[in-house]
């Protein structure tokens, strides 16, 4: 593994080194599927707002194609809620936390004390 130190990055350097850091733990499936619930709860969640502007503007025709388009928004928005909360809580905190974790024994039990005791093979 290749240590860079981020102080030498600056601040746009080093932001961009540590979310790199967190991308890599978080994993590239798990990060899709926060984005690709994300994206769509944006539109959904917004949107019935002016589909219910559009409904108390219109002549009151066609009542019940603003009601199923409302409800079918409104099961939209609530799909993707529980998406981002299904792919934050159940894929990407635990699988990160997991790799978080592992790098961190990682370096505390592959620490070479070679500056008090000298082990052979082991890196400065």
């Amino acid at each position: 593994m290749v240590r860079i130190n981020p102080a030498v990055l600056g601040v746009e350097g080093m932001l961009t080194y540590y979310v790199g850091y967190y991308f890599r733990f978080v994993g590239l499936l798990n990060l899709g599927l926060l984005i690709g619930f994300t994206v769509p709860h944006t539109f959904f969640v917004t949107i019935p707002q002016y589909w219910l502007e559009l409904w108390t503007d219109s002549s009151g025709e066609n009542t019940a194609f603003f009601i199923c388009g409302f409800l079918f928004l409104s099961f939209m928005s609530w799909t993707t809620t529980n998406g981002i909360m299904w792919s934050t809580i159940i894929r990407l905190a635990p699988q990160s936390g997991l790799r978080f974790h592992q790098r961190l024994l990682d370096i505390v039990t592959g620490y070479c004390y070679s500056s008090l005791y000298p082990i052979k093979g082991c890196w400065v």
